[in-house]
């Protein structure tokens, strides 16, 4: 019984922590799409409040992901 819930538990957490690389590998993948456009129009590199922004919306996903 003991070794199901932790077989369990360790598949609900790999399958959090794939959720959470990918949700960093696609955020990554827009900062950097969104950087070239701002490169294009001839603007500065994108600021912090942005990547904040964009950070602060993984750590919610993951946290509802956990709920």
């Amino acid at each position: 019984m003991a070794d199901q819930q932790l077989a369990q538990l360790k598949k609900k957490y790999e399958e959090l922590a794939l959720f959470i690389f990918n949700q960093i590998e696609q955020t990554i993948t827009e900062l950097l799409d969104e950087r070239k456009l701002l490169q294009q129009k001839g603007k500065a590199g994108i600021t912090m409040l942005h990547v904040n922004k964009k950070a602060e919306a993984i750590a919610l996903k993951a946290k509802i992901a956990l709920s």
